[in-house]
């Protein structure tokens, strides 16, 4: 299956990377590669992630890394990553944006 991201959480994903290479680089770049291979299995298997409680009402699933969530929607020919955000922010619903083709 083909995993998509939203031009928001892809710049979501890159500020948080270049927010950790600020300090500490290497750091940065293995969380990065944490995020991509969570995201690679996603594509083998998209139901692996939990429902998000809060959004019951809604056909979104999550997977956390670390302080990390990645909110995301299995759709029929694509697992669509709608946003990656640090725990320690409120969530909030997640909104339909246009996808970032790679």
């Amino acid at each position: 299956m083909k995993v998509t991201w939203s031009a928001a959480a892809r710049a979501a994903m890159q500020r948080e990377c270049d927010m950790i290479a600020r300090d500490r680089p290497l750091a940065a770049r293995r969380w990065f590669q944490r995020v991509e291979k969570a995201v690679g299995l996603l594509a083998h298997f998209p139901l692996s992630g939990h429902a998000v409680q809060k959004f019951k009402t809604l056909p979104v699933r999550e997977v956390v890394i670390g302080s990390y969530r990645i909110i995301y929607k299995v759709e029929p020919d694509r697992v669509r990553i709608i946003n990656l955000s640090h725990s320690r922010q409120l969530a909030s619903p997640p909104q339909d944006t246009p996808d970032f083709e790679d």
